[in-house]
């Protein structure tokens, strides 16, 4: 099997508003689709993976849906022998789990064309197991369900739509331990937006990035279509006039002032610092007998919260802190 083509996270349906100028309003959807269509040329390669988060929520718009699945379909029409995987992410299902969701009609538009595959439940084959992401299973409990089919079939490549930092929740966090038990020896994962590489637990992990970035603090260089960039009122007079391409974030000191004229660009923000505050020095405090548990609980119980929010609110709690607030 050729080396698979992978596809970071699209995000089809995020709408691009916030100081965005009037005129330009509507290109940034534009530049996202079409460089959609181009990655979804699997440049000869027998598989192609979207690493998750096909769609930015669980509901957008028809159009938008629409224009998702005619994408896929003409891709595979075009390429019959390569398969196109699309892994589900937290952005494409819904924790609602009555909800019927963009990602859900996409999967019953497509479901008739054989080399596109929605991977809702984990695949599994020799040469790679792809994971998805689920509102009710964590992502050990994931691949517990394709731990014997691993075994037996013995792929050494993972992929799927995992956060990485260890201070996650547990639910998401991608499970290197149990990955490298079962011979897993790489893995690549959607999810995070800025690239990045590293490895843990005997695993090199890959983090494969957003198809564009799409925030601030999220620009790895993983496309040339869009920069995000961060600049203060003296480096803004030295590039004001390269900035059409750029989201640009100007950063000004106190006293400082926005320019009266906007440059162009994609999108503008200012951000105001605040002034540097002289520390002092800490208060002596003791927390002995301190009990977070017991005091989250007690500010629970003397509000009304709905019953189904509560719950929502004690399993993330027992999740994240290992003790419960029931």
């Amino acid at each position: 099997m050729t080396a698979p083509k992978r596809l970071g996270d699209p995000h089809l349906g995020r709408r691009f508003n916030k100081g965005v100028p009037l005129a330009r309003r509507g290109e940034r959807e534009l530049m996202v689709r079409e460089d959609f269509v181009r990655q979804l040329d699997p440049a000869g390669a027998d598989v192609h993976i979207c690493m998750g988060d096909l769609f930015d929520k669980p509901q957008v718009s028809y159009d938008d849906l629409l224009f998702a699945a005619q994408a896929y379909m003409a891709a595979a029409v075009s390429n019959p022998r390569t398969t196109f995987y699309i892994i589900q992410g937290n952005h494409d299902d819904s924790r609602d789990l009555s909800e019927v969701t963009a990602w859900d009609v996409f999967g019953q538009l497509v479901r008739g064309v054989q080399n596109i595959q929605c991977v809702i439940h984990p695949m599994i084959s020799p040469d790679l197991v792809l994971l998805p992401w689920s509102p009710t299973l964590s992502a050990v409990e994931m691949l517990g369900e394709a731990a014997k089919a691993i075994k037996i079939l013995g792929p050494k490549v993972a992929y799927g739509h995992w956060d990485v930092d260890p201070r996650s929740s547990p639910h998401n966090l991608i499970p290197t331990r149990e990955l490298a038990e079962l011979g897993i020896t790489t893995a690549y994962t959607g999810h995070i937006h800025k690239p990045d590489s590293f490895r843990r637990d005997g695993v090199d992990v890959t983090v494969v990035g957003s198809m564009q970035p799409y925030a601030q603090g999220e620009d790895g260089q993983q496309c040339d279509l869009v920069r995000y960039i961060t600049l203060t009122l003296d480096q803004l007079d030295e590039v004001k006039d390269i900035l059409s391409g750029a989201c640009v974030r100007l950063q000004l000191q106190p006293g400082e002032q926005a320019p009266e004229t906007i440059p162009d660009c994609r999108s503008w923000d200012v951000q105001r610092m605040r002034p540097v505050e002289v520390e002092e020095a800490p208060a002596d405090i003791s927390l002995d007998g301190f009990d977070t548990t017991q005091a989250a609980k007690a500010a629970l119980d003397a509000h009304e919260i709905v019953p189904e929010v509560r719950e929502q609110i004690e399993t993330r709690w027992t999740e994240t802190f290992g003790r419960d607030l029931a």
